[in-house]
């Protein structure tokens, strides 16, 4: 039960961001979290996910303007640094 909350959670070692409100894009549901179509290559120019208005070019999130709203993306590390920093 422990690891099922872990998982959920995300944050590790990065800082928590709210991860409500997507873009209305990120349709492709993975654990509680959306993602936009693409996402198995979010480094890749075709998805988007590394661009400066989204989660920027080293996908760490930041400030960004979604639909007009300027906001803070969450990092994609949150979830998925376990995998890509190994």
């Amino acid at each position: 039960m422990l690891a099922v909350t872990l998982t959920a959670a995300c944050d590790g070692i990065y800082p928590a961001q709210d991860k409500t409100g997507p873009p209305d894009d990120h349709t492709v549901k993975h654990g509680a979290a959306l993602h936009k179509a693409g996402e198995e290559r979010p480094f890749s120019d075709q998805s988007g996910c590394s661009a400066g208005n989204c989660h920027h070019s080293d996908l760490r999130g930041g400030v960004a303007d979604v639909d007009g709203r300027i906001t803070v993306a969450p990092s994609c590390y949150q979830c998925h640094g376990v995998e890509w920093d190994n």
